[in-house]
C-alpha cells in the first residue's frame, strides 16, 4: 500500500488537504455562487488583475472557481486518531479555502496555522502566518493549472502540475523539492472516470515505485471492484484487491482493500447527512496502529 510519512504536522496537513481540495474538484461538479459578496475581515484586498493591477468589483462570479465549488460548502475538517491521541481541526470559508489548521497531541496545541487569501484573475495566494505561502494558478478555463507550496524564504518545497483532456484531468504531477532542487517526483495518470490509473514515483535516490490500478464499473460508471498491483524496488511486487460498497441510494458507503490471501488491510466507512454530503469517513487500519475518523460540517 502507498504511504507518506512526514514530520511537519501542520505543513503536511496543509498540503495533504489542498490536494485533496483539488483532486475532488476534478471529480464533483461545481457549484457556482450568484449571491453578491459582502465585505469580510478575512480577506483584505480585492480581486487583482496581474496586467495592469487595478481593484476590480469584487461580486462571486468574479472569484476564480477552481478549489471553491469543489468543497461542497464545507465549514470544517476534524481529523481524529484516538490511538495516538491526535486531533486536527482546519477550517475553510466559504469559497472553500482554507483559513485555519489546529494540530494538537494528547490534548496539548502543537502548531497552528492561519492563512489569508488573496484573489487575482488568474490565481490565489494564500499568506501564512508563519511567512508561508500557498499558490493556486488557473488555466485559461478556470481549471487549477498548478498548486505550489513555499516556505518562509519563498523557495518552493511542494508543487502540483495539472494537465487535462476535454475537460477532465488526464496527468498530474508532484515534486518535493529540498531547498532549490528537485527530491522527489510523482506521476499520476487518471482514466476517463477521474480515477487514478498509474502512480509512478521516482527519487534523487533512485528508490522507485509504480502501482497500476484495473477497475470495474456498473452500467452507471460505479466502481464496483478491482485491484492494483505495485512494483517496488525494495520489496518487489505487490498486489492488492479493492472492493466498493454503496447504499440503495447510490452513495459509496465503504471502501476495502484486501491481500491477495483475503486478509483485510484497509477500510473506510462513509456516513452522510439527508443532503447526500458526507459527514464522517472511518478509516480502519488493523495492521498499522493507524484508525482514525474524519468529520465534515457545512456553511
Amino acid at each position: 500500500m502507498l504511504k507518506i510519512k512526514v514530520r511537519s504536522i501542520v505543513g503536511i496537513a496543509l498540503v495533504f488537504i489542498v490536494a485533496l481540495c483539488i483532486a475532488n474538484y476534478f471529480k464533483e461538479p461545481k457549484q457556482v455562487k450568484t449571491d453578491k459578496y459582502e465585505e469580510s475581515s478575512l480577506f483584505t484586498e480585492d480581486i487583482l488583475d496581474d496586467n495592469n493591477a487595478t481593484e476590480t468589483e469584487y461580486a462571486d462570479d468574479n472569484i476564480p472557481q477552481d478549489v471553491s465549488a469543489n468543497l461542497h460548502n464545507i465549514k470544517t475538517l476534524t481529523r481524529v486518531n484516538e490511538l495516538r491521541g491526535e486531533l486536527s481541526v482546519t477550517e475553510f470559508n466559504e469559497y472553500g479555502d482554507i483559513i485555519s489548521a489546529r494540530e494538537e497531541q494528547e490534548g496539548e496545541v502543537v502548531s497552528e496555522v492561519y492563512i489569508e487569501w488573496h484573489y487575482y484573475n488568474d490565481k490565489k495566494v494564500g499568506s501564512q502566518n508563519d511567512g508561508k505561502k500557498i499558490e493556486i494558478e488557473l488555466d485559461k478555463e478556470k481549471l487549477p493549472a498548478s498548486l505550489s507550496f513555499y516556505n518562509e524564504n519563498d523557495c518552493l518545497t511542494y508543487q502540483e502540475v495539472y494537465e487535462y483532456k476535454n475537460g477532465n484531468i488526464s496527468k498530474q504531477e508532484n515534486i518535493v523539492c529540498t531547498g532549490e532542487e528537485v527530491f522527489s517526483w510523482v506521476t499520476l495518470i487518471y482514466n476517463v472516470h477521474g480515477d487514478i490509473e498509474t502512480v509512478k514515483r521516482s527519487q534523487v535516490a533512485g528508490i522507485d515505485y509504480i502501482i497500476t490500478y484495473f477497475y470495474e464499473y456498473d452500467d452507471n460508471g460505479k466502481k464496483t471492484g478491482g485491484y492494483f498491483v505495485e512494483n517496488n524496488e525494495l520489496s518487489g511486487e505487490i498486489t492488492r484487491v479493492l472492493e466498493y460498497t454503496y447504499d440503495e441510494n447510490g452513495f459509496l458507503v465503504m471502501e476495502q482493500q484486501f491481500t491477495e490471501e483475503d486478509t483485510l488491510e484497509l477500510s473506510i466507512k462513509y456516513k452522510y447527512d439527508e443532503k447526500g454530503n458526507v459527514i464522517e469517513e472511518f478509516y480502519d487500519e488493523p495492521f498499522d496502529y493507524n484508525d482514525k475518523t474524519i468529520y465534515y460540517t457545512y456553511y
